[in-house]
């Protein structure tokens, strides 16, 4: 397991310094797209991109699929080549049916939406626009899945900071140019540029890094059926997920309108840049987890799982407990203007995407066993609870922030659900879990809180106070985290790589 850790600590560092250059830049275009947008445009465009984005489960749960495959047959090269065969077909129909539903479509979906009349023709133009964004990245999908399967996390790492450079340049242009049209539609085509060049890169990348699988011109009919059969139950879990997410900002437009959307679009922003954090480490573990699994080495698995959920955790408290602790402060940094209800949107945010830490390697695990049936069909049928929930509560009690705390509930249960799950695959020991994660992790929380609760009740700080509060809370979370969060084997790998690293130097 030492030797694992090592390997997987080294992928991180690739992975950290590309979140890190993405993080820095998507928050800062943020901004930038807020100003030049206004918060109508900018939230008509959280929500056209959204309900564009719902389209892209299709490839979210092939890509998925796909790494799956690679890492369970990792050395047989025919077998690569099979699956890498039929995943080209199938996701050129899939860019194709992209296409087609979206352009034809485009219409009617905008005219079901909340949005003033004056903006309705750029709406329409722009959704258009977003749906080539998309078949460009759904095209690129059996590409980056290759990259990671092999561990090239680097040649990922910098072609992700190539896209948020691009992207970043694109909102800088557009905040300085003038011209007759729409800042909203051009806006959509430079994110379509920079979508088709990142792909062309992501392309020549697999062949000049990887001994690419060779294309057969004859692919066995098992492969179809096993590819199409694990990714149509990852389709249909990806697709309440995202429904789950989308069908929130739908509802919100309906109640409360577009300036709600514009705080619900922060708010899913910190969602996208605190995830990344936390999935650069699980991008660069996972593939581990599925080779584990298909070594059928359940005990090494065991503890794999609850090793990789502590530093996950760990990574996530490292950017939520100052996140959550100055968020309007952070908030009013960020954006100048702080649209009303984006401060509390935040923080109930950050108490979702806990859970959803908590849940990856699970799932990760779920999807390498391949049993994936009645568990897609359980949590999507949690996940999607979310919806009615919220709007019986708005019906009632008028108050977005409801839609958050139904969100709240729904990852408690899906997270049980996946403990109970994994338990079943004999690949956790519910007592052992309980003990070793989830009493350390209240425990750190308990120590954390009072800490919390002082720094939130200042007020007025400069941003010198509130940058040396930020990593006095960071430092003090390390601390308390090392012997809390850890056992005595997990310090000893920790020494070991610390020492390595120290020797290189």
């Amino acid at each position: 397991m030492k030797k694992e850790a090592t390997i997987v600590v080294k992928n991180t560092l690739y992975m950290f310094l590309r979140m890190f250059f993405v993080m820095f830049l998507t928050l800062f275009s943020t901004r930038l797209l807020l100003k030049t947008l206004g918060f109508e445009g900018y939230g008509i465009y959280d929500l056209i991109f959204g309900v564009v984005i719902l389209f892209n489960i299709l490839s979210g749960s092939m890509a998925t699929t796909l790494q799956r495959f690679y890492n369970v047959s990792h050395g047989d090269s025919k077998k690569q080549s099979n699956i890498y065969s039929v995943s080209l077909q199938i996701f050129l129909l899939i860019s194709l049916l992209v296409l087609g539903l979206g352009f034809s479509l485009a219409g009617g979906i905008v005219g079901q939406l909340n949005i003033p009349i004056y903006h309705s023709d750029d709406a329409v133009t722009f959704f258009k626009l977003c749906v080539v964004n998309l078949v460009f990245m759904v095209f690129r999908l059996p590409f980056i899945a290759l990259l990671i399967s092999n561990e090239k996390m680097s040649v990922y790492a910098s072609i992700s900071i190539f896209d948020a450079v691009l992207k970043f340049l694109g909102v800088l242009v557009l905040s300085y140019i003038s011209i007759s049209q729409s800042n909203l539609v051009v806006y959509g085509y430079i994110l379509s540029a920079v979508t088709l060049v990142v792909t062309l890169v992501y392309v020549l990348m697999c062949y000049m890094q990887l001994n690419m699988p060779k294309l057969q011109k004859r692919v066995e009919k098992k492969y179809y059926k096993e590819i199409l059969s694990f990714s149509g139950w990852t389709l249909f879990g990806s697709s309440a997920a995202l429904f789950s997410q989308q069908g929130l900002s739908i509802t919100l437009n309906k109640f409360f309108g577009v300036l709600v959307n514009a705080a619900n679009a922060v708010a899913q922003q910190i969602y996208t840049a605190v995830y990344q954090f936390v999935s650069s480490f699980q991008t660069a573990y996972s593939p581990y987890l599925m080779k584990t699994y298909a070594q059928e080495d359940f005990d090494k698995l065991k503890k794999l799982i609850v090793f990789f959920s502590k530093f996950s955790i760990f990574l996530y408290l490292l950017v939520a407990v100052p996140l959550f602790t100055f968020s309007d402060q952070i908030l009013q940094l960020w954006l100048g203007r702080v649209p009303e209800h984006a401060v509390l949107f935040t923080r109930l945010t950050l108490v979702v995407i806990l859970f959803e830490v908590l849940s990856a390697p699970l799932w990760l695990t779920v999807q390498a066993s391949g049993n994936i049936r009645r568990y897609q069909m359980v949590i999507s049928c949690i996940l999607t609870l979310n919806l009615p929930i919220a709007y019986m509560s708005f019906m009632v009690w008028k108050q977005p922030m409801l839609a958050f705390i139904a969100k709240t509930l729904t990852a408690i249960l899906a997270y049980i659900y996946r403990v109970h799950n994994v338990h079943s695959l004999k690949c956790l020991n519910l007592l052992e879990y309980f003990k070793q994660l989830i009493l350390r992790i209240c425990l750190l929380l308990i120590v954390m809180t009072p800490i919390v609760w002082v720094y939130m009740s200042y007020n007025s700080l400069s941003i010198i106070d509130i940058i040396l509060n930020i990593l006095f809370i960071m430092f003090l979370l390390s601390i308390v985290a090392f012997p809390v969060l850890l056992n005595r084997n997990e310090h000893k790998i920790i020494f070991t790589f610390v020492s390595k690293v120290l020797r290189k130097v």
